[in-house]
């Protein structure tokens, strides 16, 4: 016997409010960055951010992802993966 489930999935495009927050919106604009420059506080960036966590908590390793790596002054660290051209259309299948 085989089950086959499906599900359906809407995520809203602006962030949930919670996450607006300013300790919370951090992990939206980690998300955001595309490399160690400036980064705006705009509602653009944190839409940006919600969009790529939603795309990478919806799958367990999206295509839009790649090797590489990118400076992040927040954490002072690097984060291990860029997106790649394209990755919004993930976001709005």
């Amino acid at each position: 016997t085989l089950v086959v489930t499906d599900s359906l999935v809407s995520i809203p495009e602006d962030p949930p409010t919670l996450l607006l927050d300013r300790d919370y919106s951090k992990a939206l604009r980690y998300h955001a960055r595309d490399d160690g420059g400036l980064l705006p506080d705009t509602p653009e960036t944190l839409r940006r951010g919600w969009s790529r966590i939603a795309v990478f908590v919806s799958f367990f390793q999206p295509g839009a992802l790649r090797d590489g790596e990118v400076r992040v002054p927040e954490t002072g660290g690097v984060r291990p993966w860029l997106w790649q051209t394209g990755w919004q259309e993930s976001f709005e299948r």
